[in-house]
């Protein structure tokens, strides 16, 4: 299962930063996930995947309160 999440969680990461990125309208979306994977793999899969996780879960609760805000008018 280890070897799974080794895998999984950098390309899931990569994922999370190429959304943020063309969401924010950064320049080279494509190679900030690239970058990403890079790190991943290199550094702590494990670690920098969860992180990165993480990040886009927050990412997408933040669009939806900020949906519920705009919709209720606050």
């Amino acid at each position: 299962m280890f070897g799974i999440l080794f895998l999984v969680l950098p390309i899931v990461g990569a994922y999370a930063v190429y959304v943020d990125a063309v969401d924010r309208d950064t320049d080279g979306p494509v190679w900030w996930a690239v970058v990403t994977l890079v790190i991943g793999y290199g550094v702590g899969p494990v670690f920098l995947g969860l992180f990165l996780v993480l990040y886009l879960v927050l990412h997408v609760l933040e669009a939806k309160w900020a949906g519920r805000r705009s919709v209720s008018g606050s």
